[in-house]
């Protein structure tokens, strides 16, 4: 079985090979703030949804979860707000996740963080300080 990440990859092409055959593209190149990110969640549901199948779990997944105010949550899982993200953080927003986790802590859930990769290192530290590092 491919693992998330050859599966991610696989349908970031699936997606942009698809989108450029669109007339309205008209052979240009496709660069879409967020669709690496959307094919990522869908990628990281898909694979959830697999194992809760394969272990004949009854458990629902839903997307872009309030978490309070207007803030949402990418995926939750029960009592599980997952947080993903292909590239880590691009600036120091280290204060407003950590507002969310006390959010989604408060209602008694867990917060749990997905990168494929965060690559600078101060960026990392704070992911490390908001998240943990389990």
């Amino acid at each position: 079985m491919p693992s998330v990440e050859d599966r991610y990859y696989a349908a970031l092409a699936e997606a942009e090979k698809k989108l450029s055959t669109l007339e309205v593209v008209c052979g240009r190149p496709i660069n879409l703030k967020g669709l690496r990110g959307w094919i990522f969640e869908q990628t990281v549901r898909t694979c959830l949804e697999d194992e809760i199948d394969r272990h004949g779990i009854d458990a629902e997944i839903s997307e872009q979860a309030r978490i309070g105010g207007l803030a949402t949550v990418d995926l939750l899982l029960g009592h599980v707000a997952i947080e993903l993200k292909t590239g880590g953080f691009f600036s120091d927003v280290g204060d407003r996740y950590l507002g969310y986790r006390k959010a989604i802590e408060a209602k008694g859930w867990h917060y749990f963080y997905l990168t494929l990769e965060e690559s600078h290192s101060p960026y990392a530290k704070i992911a490390e300080r908001t998240f943990g590092n389990k």
